[in-house]
């Protein structure tokens, strides 16, 4: 399963948009901010129609306080069911950070390190998610920063 990293559509950022404010109005604790009208890239898996995003870090408050946690939204508009967005809180451990040899090589390795939490689709079990919750991440490496590392590699501890 492969996700690409696209320019957000802005016809199924609406429709998304339309979807997330009804599943707000059931659970407004779990659904009350997924950034989707923020970003401006998502990672797509065309075959299964999982669409993919990182929460905008909130540098002044939690990253501030220690907390480097990153939030990701998983979209399966493929899902039986209107709860159809999955939710993974999850903590990562950066290797190789600016050493001489990751920098010459313009390469990172990243680790995702423990799930902090997880909400998932409606009557979806983990073990359905895990895997596509890594083949996302295997895909996202660092977001944004692959521009400056485009020879990423990706590792996990769970």
């Amino acid at each position: 399963m492969i996700f690409k990293c696209e320019k957000v559509d802005e016809h199924l950022r609406e429709r998304f948009f339309q979807e997330e404010a009804e599943l707000r109005e059931k659970e407004p604790i779990r659904y009350y901010k997924t950034d989707l009208e923020k970003i401006s890239r998502w990672w797509v898996n065309e075959t299964r129609d999982i669409f993919a995003w990182c929460e905008g870090w909130d540098i002044y408050g939690k990253i501030l306080n220690g907390d480097n946690s990153d939030k990701f939204w998983l979209k399966f508009t493929d899902w039986y069911s209107d709860e159809n967005l999955a939710c993974f809180v999850i903590d990562p451990v950066i290797v190789n950070r600016d050493t001489a040899d990751c920098i010459k090589n313009r390469s990172k390795i990243y680790t995702w390190d423990k799930i902090l939490y997880f909400a998932l689709c409606k009557d979806m079990s983990f073990a359905y998610a895990l895997p596509i919750l890594k083949d996302f991440l295997s895909s996202y490496g660092g977001g944004e920063d692959n521009k400056y590392y485009p020879d990423f590699s990706v590792k996990f501890n769970f």
